[in-house]
């Protein structure tokens, strides 16, 4: 079982949802991709996050070793 299915196997799913969001909405949105398409457009988005973060702690940090002894502190 998916977590979108046990979500839609809950009652009342829809107070879980943000505002805006709904089950159906959702449902249709599993639908219009297969399983690859979504795990590439979840890890494009991680590299794209990872990406911003690394470059933001380049500008801080810059070595791994000032950021283990900062941590270290």
């Amino acid at each position: 079982m998916t977590p979108l299915e046990k979500l839609a196997s809950l009652p009342e799913a829809g107070r879980f949802l943000r505002d805006g969001i709904t089950l159906d909405q959702l449902l249709q949105q599993a639908r219009s991709q297969t399983d690859v398409e979504a795990a590439r457009q979840v890890r494009e988005a991680r590299e794209r996050l990872l990406g911003e973060v690394a470059a933001e702690t380049r500008t801080v940090y810059s070595d791994v070793w000032s950021l283990a002894r900062s941590c270290a502190e």
